[in-house]
């Protein structure tokens, strides 16, 4: 990760339905999921895109574990939902 990159939600407070690809692979980098970048890359996986896919979209689609397509949702939903993790 960059120095001083903060794992936060990518952007200034954007909003998950509002990501980039890119802000969702920062996502990724951010919770030490950046090896999976490239699957969502490839697959155009935005913000809104990725708040509707499923655990097993995750699992099944973009080759996650289900540990980790777990922490994908789990983190994006506590992004999306809280301004920050002060």
């Amino acid at each position: 990760a960059a120095p001083g990159f903060t794992g936060e939600t990518p952007g200034p407070k954007k909003a998950a339905s509002e990501w980039t690809v890119a802000d969702v692979v920062r996502h990724l980098e951010g919770i030490s999921l950046g090896h999976l970048a490239d699957k969502f890359v490839d697959n155009g996986v935005d913000g809104a895109f990725l708040l509707e896919l499923e655990e097993g979209d995750l699992i099944t689609e973009l080759g996650c574990t289900k540990l980790q397509a777990r922490k994908i949702k789990s983190r994006l939903l506590g992004d999306a939902s809280a301004p920050s993790h002060a």
